[in-house]
C-alpha cells in the first residue's frame, strides 16, 4: 500500500511541475525581472548605417550595417546594432552584443588585452550615414572597460551623458560572464 501511495503521490506532482514553472515565469515577467523579447530589427526603424574599421583580432576587421532605432527601453537585444533612445544631447549611444554585430569590437580587444586593446581603438575612424544620406566622420577619443555595476551607478555622466560636441558611444559586453562591458567613445571630426 506504500508503494502504491508514492507512486501518486509522484504522478501528482509531475503533473504539477508545468503549472508551477509556467506560475515562476508569469510572476517573473510581471515582477520586471524578465525583459520583453527582443523585437524583430524588420520592425524597428533604421536610425543610420555605420561602419567602423580596422578591428577584430586581426586588425581587418569591420562592424558594418544598419542601426536600429531601440527607442528608451529595455530588454533583450537581437542580433544587430541598435541605437537606445534614452541618452543624453548629442550622443548616439549604440548597442550590440559581443558574440553578434559588436563581435570584431570584441576580439579587438580580447586579443590584445584590456589595457592595449581599449588604448589601440583610440584613433580609429567611424563613419556614420544618417538616414536622409548624410554622412559624418567620428574619431575614436577614448575607450573603457568597466564593471557592469560600475557602469550602471555612474554611466549617467561618462557613459551615456549629454556630450557637447555630437558623438557616438559603442556598448558591448565582456568577460567570462558579461560581467563587464566595452565603452567607446568616438566624436565628430567632420
Amino acid at each position: 500500500m506504500a508503494a502504491a501511495s508514492r507512486g501518486r503521490h509522484f504522478i501528482a506532482m509531475t503533473r504539477l511541475r508545468p503549472f508551477v514553472a509556467s506560475l515562476a515565469l508569469a510572476l517573473a515577467v510581471l515582477a520586471g525581472l524578465i525583459g520583453p523579447a527582443a523585437q524583430p530589427a524588420a520592425a524597428l526603424s533604421t536610425a543610420g548605417w555605420l561602419r567602423f574599421g580596422g578591428l577584430g583580432t586581426a586588425g581587418d576587421e569591420v562592424i558594418s550595417g544598419p542601426v536600429f532605432n531601440w527607442g528608451c527601453r529595455g530588454g533583450e537585444l537581437g542580433r544587430y546594432a541598435y541605437r537606445w533612445g534614452c541618452a543624453g544631447a548629442n550622443n548616439r549611444y549604440l548597442m550590440g552584443h559581443a558574440f553578434a554585430e559588436f563581435e570584431p569590437l570584441f576580439d579587438f580587444v580580447r586579443a590584445r588585452g584590456v589595457t592595449a586593446g581599449t588604448r589601440g581603438l583610440v584613433g580609429k575612424l567611424v563613419t556614420w550615414r544618417t538616414p536622409s544620406g548624410d554622412v559624418q566622420r567620428y574619431r575614436v577619443s577614448w575607450a573603457r572597460v568597466t564593471t557592469v555595476g560600475w557602469w550602471g551607478r555612474t554611466g549617467d555622466l561618462w557613459a551615456w551623458n549629454a556630450t557637447a560636441v555630437p558623438s557616438i558611444t559603442f556598448q558591448t559586453c565582456y568577460g567570462a560572464r558579461s560581467e563587464y562591458r566595452i565603452i567607446v567613445r568616438a566624436v565628430l571630426v567632420g
